[in-house]
């Protein structure tokens, strides 16, 4: 998405029209991709930027050093003409919009990101933060600078490297690429099966899509001369991206973006050479393609943030007409940035001196990060709301806080899992589940201290309580299998007598709100199969509770929360600051379809002997209306976890869960 553009490539090598046509492709596929635009792996796109990107920088520096011109001084002033002056723009611009529609707590998170994004680390600021329970990903404005973050992190090692590999000889610089090519595409597998989240960021993970194109400039692929083979091959890698674009979604395996990156290069290295541009080149060459991709950095910087802050405002309700509106406003935003931002920016009458460039440059990105520190410091700036909005949003923020989670850090010595209750006696219940049994745990430990009773909490946000199942999606892969062996190992032990299982079923079971699929979701078994249907789900379910009650245990099951199809504190203060009035009621009939499935399997599990079940919407939506709110505080810390506020309403339930056997 960087890349270079005409001019500036210019300098260094000879200009290739159909590399700004690739970048256009990228471009595409990437906003297609965000405006839910029927291209599921879209997002392959930014694959084929890294693969632009590390040829042309390693073709830039390779040819100055072969010249004895290079400077890093230089080359980062480039760098930061060609880089700095948009982003600032933009970020400034999300800033500046967040004032006017943003609530306090999501103003402080994009006050944190706009100075990761500043500092050009915002990707392991997202590895860390752009977690469960952050605010959906689609409404963070400035998330889509986290590749940024990977680029400009490459632009500090390769200088350094290439410059090192002049020294040493050709020789060693290509065994020195392929030993980091392999080792990158060896962190890219292990990424995807230990923590493929943390692995889309980081540049480890990403290297080899970057090296593919170091590799290129460097001249390690052997030049095709036959004019047939440069056409097959293009066309090839055409094929490989457009299907990539097809064919992939998020959870295909992230080593998988080799694909797209193979593409890329095949056109990179045969679209031009003997014979004249291939077909492939000449369509990448033409005027609209070229045009576009020399706006597509400025084009990738203004999409996301309007499509993010068109998801906040009205989550879930963007059509398709206005999906097409924002792709048009961030074209005509592109192309006014680079006429009158990066264009100016990379002539030198504009900025005549190295000096000015980077003083200009620290100036401005200062200006911004002071702006945001105050932002964050001062708990999202609500001297901007009304005094009676800012009141209503201190009064509830809190609750939209996470609970609690059982970390390796708060356990005991020799301790399974996290102490519930009474520190003084021996664990008699276990509280397993993901993080809807996270939010239960603040209510039960406190229910099960005054009963003088003493239990354990195991539990991973996104790991479905069944034993034998690993739940695979794109946010966690192969931790779930560990937890339920810490169950098995504390059961062992034999103290415990009852078992509450809370999760998010219907999220396992495919039924997950506002959705009417049958499948489930990537669940793979231990032994490799991967459950499609509802009956595969329901099988590993039968088997858990047969296996508990085997040891004796009565198990209690936490029925599905309601889901809301919105973040309830921030719809909260959102009406308050838009002066609207907030419905703090909810249809029950349209959560129910969503959980019909699920509530009429825990129906006939409750007829198993030792098998009790709790159903929180008894509580939460009486007479077939759920109740949001309490003296006008969320109920819900997000859509679908309850507040303290609203656990607090299923106390009676929860104690007969902890007091009362299961057993028929």
């Amino acid at each position: 998405m960087l890349g270079l553009t005409g001019g500036e490539f210019l300098s260094a090598v000879a200009y290739r029209a159909e590399i700004d046509g690739l970048r256009a492709i990228a471009v595409a596929s990437v906003v297609l991709f965000h405006a839910k635009l029927a291209l599921p792996g879209g997002f392959v796109g930014v694959d084929v930027f890294f693969v632009i990107s590390g040829y042309l920088i390693t073709s830039i520096i390779v040819r100055e050093l072969g010249r004895d011109s290079f400077s890093l001084v230089a080359f980062y002033e480039r760098r930061v003409r060609r880089i700095v002056p948009a982003l600032l723009v933009v970020i400034g611009a999300c800033v500046v919009l967040g004032a006017w529609r943003m609530t306090p707590v999501d103003y402080v998170s994009l006050g944190r990101s706009a100075m990761a994004a500043i500092g050009f680390h915002s990707n392991f600021w997202f590895a860390e933060n752009a977690g469960y329970f952050m605010p959906a990903a689609e409404t963070l404005p400035l998330l889509h600078t986290w590749s940024l973050g990977v680029e400009e992190q490459f632009y500090v090692v390769a200088p350094l490297l290439l410059m090192l590999g002049a020294r040493a000889g050709r020789w060693w610089l290509r065994c020195t690429f392929w030993a980091l090519l392999a080792l990158g595409v060896g962190l890219a597998v292990w990424g995807t099966y230990h923590n493929a989240e943390t692995a889309f960021y980081l540049p480890h993970t990403r290297a080899f899509e970057l090296l593919i194109g170091v590799g290129l400039g460097l001249g390690v692929a052997p030049e095709v001369r036959s004019f047939g083979a440069r056409q097959c091959l293009t066309l090839i890698g055409l094929a490989l991206i457009v299907a990539a674009a097809l064919l992939c979604n998020e959870d295909t395996p992230f080593f998988a973006m080799l694909v797209p990156c193979v593409g890329a290069a095949l056109i990179i290295h045969c679209a031009d050479g003997v014979g004249g541009l291939t077909v492939v080149g000449r369509l990448l060459a033409i005027g609209p393609m070229v045009a576009t991709g020399k706006i597509s950095y400025s084009l990738y910087l203004w999409h996301w943030p309007l499509f993010a802050f068109a998801e906040y405002e009205w989550p879930g309700q963007v059509s398709l007409p206005a999906r097409l509106a924002l792709i048009a406003a961030s074209v005509a935003l592109a192309a006014l940035t680079y006429r009158w931002i990066e264009q100016p920016a990379r002539q030198s009458r504009y900025v005549l001196t190295q000096g000015r460039v980077f003083a200009c440059a620290a100036a401005a990105s200062l200006t911004l990060v002071a702006a945001s520190f105050v932002i964050v410091t001062s708990a999202g700036w609500p001297g901007r709301l009304a005094p009676e909005v800012a009141a209503f949003a201190a009064s509830i923020s809190p609750l939209a806080v996470n609970a609690a989670e059982c970390n390796r850090s708060k356990l005991r010595a020799g301790e399974l899992g996290c102490r519930l209750g009474s520190k003084d006696t021996d664990p008699t219940f276990l509280l397993w589940g993901d993080s809807h049994a996270s939010a239960l745990q603040v209510e039960i430990n406190e229910l099960a201290r005054r009963g003088n009773q003493a239990g354990l909490i195991i539990a991973r946000g996104g790991c479905v309580p069944l034993f034998g199942v690993e739940t695979a999606t794109h946010l966690r892969k192969r931790k779930c299998l560990a937890n339920a062996a810490r169950v098995q190992a504390v059961l062992q032990r034999g103290t415990i007598r009852r078992i509450v299982l809370a999760a998010r079923w219907s999220e396992y079971a495919g039924t997950q709100a506002w959705s009417d699929a049958d499948a489930l979701p990537t669940v793979p078994i231990e032994a490799g199969g991967a459950p499609s249907t509802w009956a595969e789900f329901e099988r590993h379910f039968v088997q858990t509770l047969e296996r508990l009650t085997s040891h004796g245990l009565d198990v209690v099951i936490i029925g599905p929360v309601p889901e809301l199809p919105f973040h309830l504190p921030s719809a909260m203060i959102k009406a308050r600051m838009r002066g609207q009035r907030f419905d703090d009621r909810y249809d029950y009939a349209a959560v129910q379809r969503s959980q019909v499935r699920v509530l009429s399997l825990l129906t006939r599990l409750e007829q198993m002997r030792g098998i009790s079940v709790i159903y929180p919407h008894r509580v939460l939506c009486p007479k077939q209306v759920c109740e949001l709110t309490v003296d006008g505080l969320p109920l819900y810390r997000d859509d679908n976890h309850l507040s303290e506020l609203g656990v607090d309403k299923l106390k009676s339930e929860l104690m007969s869960a902890l007091m009362t056997s299961a057993s028929r």
